[in-house]
Parts: structure tokens; sequence; C-alpha cells
């Protein structure tokens, strides 16, 4: 017999904590894949910029090249100019950092890459001085030590020699073998690291499935486990709800559990036992109930007896009620003169208020116009703002134009249109204005209208109140007579409270009758509540 300690909540709490664990893992497999990825692409980068890098070298080498031997063939200036431009840029210190040499210091590069580097840039600052000195041979200008140029007679011959002797063809196949030497190292150390990046990608991307797969199967375990441990206790509550349905009222559930399904349990062990209490009691009840219905018997004897008396003196009453109807019959005369007159009232009243509904209308209108002039006033303040900011806009145009003035004739266009939507704007409001005062004009003839309506109302109502005096004298007489018929009603009153005590009497028993006493013990016996003490339980299976 285990013995159930964690709740509901303790369990959802354990297993949303695993929940983050494995999402914990799955994040760090993830976060290792990002990494490897990113260190591809700045391998990728680095890879880029030395080819960058590269590509520069050789294009300003191979541009001194051949503006070298297109000056020593053609003797054209701008051949030389040519060369001396990208021996300046070949040659700019590394204090610049667009420089050369400054792209070669921050290049990512291995040692013995920056020492094939610095090997080429040495090869290449000879094959410059070579082919420099080769222009000047051509030119017949020598720099000299101090900054002078010395003249000399050109020698186009020994310049093509210098060009094309055997070392230096060989100068500048070395420095080609050093450059793709470079670019071989670069490509195997990006190879290398694709590689290994590759592998850890797998690996981390085989990790991520891994725990995915461990968070899949433990979330499945751990719901099946919740769900076993729920599902046992539910349907000892079902069968306990079914046995108690049955009328199995000592039926019991035994368990350990001390989660809320336990306390789910108890309170369904509670119902058996209140019931049980319950039932007892009503058996009990349902004796008293029946000495009550003989009681309810004799009450309505009684009932009786008061409703004799009651009738005689109802007959008293009905011949008072007669001498009533007859003054009140030679009143209905009168009464339906002012009737007449009240209609009368009535007709000259909804006349009135439909002439009041007009000049509500009316005044409806005006509102709703002076609505409309408060829009319309602020278009033509709005359009005067406007107006004021194109005229400042005018005159700065005209300002900065001088004579052209082109600016300023686009803005008097602007401050024209706005002109005309002002005047129209101005005559809106004038006819808006008459509106109003057309609909002012009405709205005082419905008040004259509705004034002399009311007139006629004072007259007619006053004739009213006139014929009411009458049917108040007359009903003055008829006061005698409701005096006595009050005397005779004051003894049925007295009567009919004697009565009450009895009917209260009666309702309180008549909630149980005989008859529903019987079905009441019927439906009692069907109930199973014996004690405990001398009749044993039914006793469910332990909850896990």
């Amino acid at each position: 017999m285990s013995k159930t300690h964690f709740t509901i909540k303790s369990s959802f709490v354990v297993y949303f904590a695993l929940l983050a664990v494995f999402a914990l893992l799955t994040y760090s497999t993830l976060n290792h894949l990002t990494r490897t990825i990113a260190q591809l692409q700045q391998a990728e980068a680095s890879r880029y910029q030395v080819s960058h890098l590269i590509n520069e070298f050789q294009a300003l080498t191979e541009a001194m090249a051949y503006n070298a031997v297109a000056f020593v063939s053609s003797e054209q200036p701008e051949f030389k100019e040519d060369f001396e431009s990208s021996q300046a840029q070949f040659l700019a210190p590394a204090q610049q950092s667009a420089s050369l040499l400054a792209q070669i210091h921050s290049a990512p590069l291995n040692a013995t890459e920056h020492d094939w580097f610095a090997n080429a840039y040495q090869l290449a600052l000879e094959l410059s001085s070579a082919q420099k000195e080769a222009i000047s041979t051509a030119a017949g200008e020598f720099e000299e030590a101090d900054g002078q140029i010395r003249i000399a007679l050109p020698n186009q011959l020994m310049a093509q020699a210098l060009l094309f002797n055997q070392a230096h063809q060989q100068s500048g196949n070395d420095l080609g073998a050093l450059l793709q030497n470079i670019d071989l190292s670069q490509s195997q150390r990006l190879q290398e690291e694709i590689t290994q990046t590759t592998a850890d990608s797998v690996k981390a991307y085989w990790m991520a499935m891994i725990s995915l797969g461990v968070m899949v199967l433990g979330s499945g375990v751990g719901l099946w486990r919740l769900y076993g441990s729920i599902r046992t206790p539910l349907a000892q509550g079902v069968q306990q709800a079914e046995q108690l349905a049955q009328g199995n009222l000592h039926a019991r559930i035994e368990h350990n559990r001390r989660d809320e399904l336990g306390l789910l349990l108890d309170s369904l062990n509670g119902i058996g036992t209140g019931l049980q209490s319950t039932m007892k009691a009503v058996q009990e009840r349902s004796e008293d109930i029946f000495v009550a219905s003989q009681e309810l018997t004799q009450s309505n004897s009684n009932l009786r007896r008061y409703s004799e008396e009651q009738h005689q003196h109802l007959q008293h009453t009905q011949q008072y009620c007669s001498n009533l109807a007859m003054s009140i019959l030679n009143e209905s005369q009168n009464i339906q003169q002012a009737n007449r007159l009240s209609q009368e009232t009535a007709t000259l009243t909804r006349e009135g208020s439909a002439s009041a509904q007009h000049m509500a209308q009316a005044m409806q209108a005006i509102q709703k116009s002076t609505k409309q002039i408060s829009s319309i006033t602020e278009l033509i303040q709005n359009i005067s703002f406007q107006t004021n900011i194109l005229a400042l806009n005018a005159a700065v145009e005209a300002a900065r134009a001088g004579s052209e003035g082109r600016g300023f004739a686009v803005v008097a266009a602007e401050v024209r249109q706005l002109a005309l939507r002002s005047a129209q704007a101005s005559q809106d409001i004038e006819q808006l204005i008459t509106t109003n005062l057309e609909q002012v004009r009405l709205g005082s003839l419905s008040a004259e209208k509705t004034n002399e309506m009311t007139q006629h109302i004072e007259t007619a109502m006053a004739k009213v109140r006139h014929i009411m005096e009458h049917v108040t004298t007359a009903f003055q007489d008829q006061k005698e007579q409701v005096e006595d018929m009050e005397l005779a009603v004051t003894t049925l009153s007295t009567i009919t409270e004697q009565k009450l005590h009895v009917m209260d009497s009666a309702v309180t028993y008549t909630e149980s009758q005989l008859q529903q006493v019987q079905g009441l013990n019927h439906i009692v016996s069907l109930f199973d509540f014996a004690d405990t003490k001398t009749s044993p339980h039914k006793t469910l299976p332990l909850a896990s």
C-alpha cells in the first residue's frame, strides 16, 4: 500500500521543472550550433578579406609592370604618370588605414603567410625599382639623391633590357608563386575550419535531437504517471457517487492520499455521512407530519363554520352595494359629459403638443445651422491662416528671386485660390444666417399657436372643474351609505381575521398531507442507512 505525498500542484511543478531543464539543454545545443555557424561565417569573411588583399596586390604590381613596359615601348607620358600613381599607392605608408601595408598588417594571416607577404612585398619593391629605372633610362631623366633631376640621352634598348632580363622575369615569377602560396594556404585553412565546423554542427544537431527526444519521452512518461495517479481516485469517486445514487449511504472509501484528490474522496465520504444523518431525520419527521395531518382535518372543520358566518355578512354588504350602485347611476350622466370635455381637452392638448413639436424641430434646425456656421467660420479661419503663411512664403520667394520672381507667381496663385474659398465660405455663412432667420420666424408662429391652444385648454378645464363640483356633492350623499358598508366590512374583517388564523394553521399542516407522508416513507425505505455499529457497511477499494 503506497502513500501519495505529492499534491497535484507539486506534481505539475516537478513536471514543468523537468521540461525547463530539457528546454535549457536544447537551448544550449542550439546556441552551440549557432556559434559554429558564426565561426564558419567568420572564416569565410577572413578568406574573402585575404583574397581581396591578394587581388589588390596583384592588380597594383601588374599595373606597374604594364605601365613600365608600355612607356618603354611607346614613350607615351600618360603611361609614366599611371606608373607613378600605382607606385605611390603601392608605397603608401602603413599609417594610412587604406594603404596596402596597413591592409597586410591587419589581415587575418598566420606567421608563415605573413612571411610570404613580407617577401612578396620586398620582391614587388625590387621589381618596382627596376621598372622605375627602366622608365628613367627610356625617358633620359634620372633622379639624384638630393632630389634633382639629371638629364641624359634616352636609351630604349637599355630600358627594355632592364625589364626583360631573366632576373627580372624570375622575380616576377617568384612574386606570383608567393601570392599563390598565400592563396592556397588560406584555402586550406578555410577548408579545415569548414570541416571542423561541419563536424561541430552535426554534433550539435544530434545533441539537439537527443534532447528533444528525451524531452518528448520524459513528457510522455510524466503525463502517463500523472494520468495514472488521477485516474484511480476519480474512478473510486465515480463508484462512490453511484453507490450513493443507489441508496447505499454507508458506503465509504478507504485511502491514504494527502493530496487534492484525497480531499475529494474525504468529501465524498462526508457526503455519505451527511446524507445518512439527513435521511434518519427525515424518517423521524415523517411520523410528526402524520400527526399534523390529523390536526389539519380538525382545522378545516373550523374553517367551514367561520365561512358560513362570513356568508351572512356578505349578504348585508350586497344590499348596501345595490343602494350605492343606484346613486352612482344618477351621477353617470355628469361623468359622461365630463368625459366628453376631457376628450376635447385631450384633442386640444395633442394639437398643442404637435405645435410644440414643430417649434422644437425649428429650434433644432436653428441649432444645426448654427453648428454649420461654426464649422464654416473655422474653415475661414484656417484659410486665413494659410493665406498669411502663403503670403509670407511669397515675400520670401520674391526676396530670393530678385527680379525674376518665379516662386512669387506660384505662391500668388495659391493665395488667389484661398481667397476664392474664403469668399465662397462667406456666401455659405450668409445663406445659413438667412435660413436661421426663417426658422426663428416659424418658431415664433408655432409658439403663438401653442399659446392659443393653451387658452382653449384652460377654458375647457374650467368647465370640467364646475362639473366635478357637482360630482363631489353627489358623492357626499354616498358617504353615509359607504359608512354603513364599512361597518359591515369591519365585521367581515373580524371574522376573516379569525379565519386567517385557522388558515395559517392549515397552511402549516398542508405542507405534507397524509398521502405524501406515505409516499415519503416509501422513498426513505429505498435508502440503506443502517448504523455502522450494528450493520456492516460496504467498503470501496483503497486508493493508491
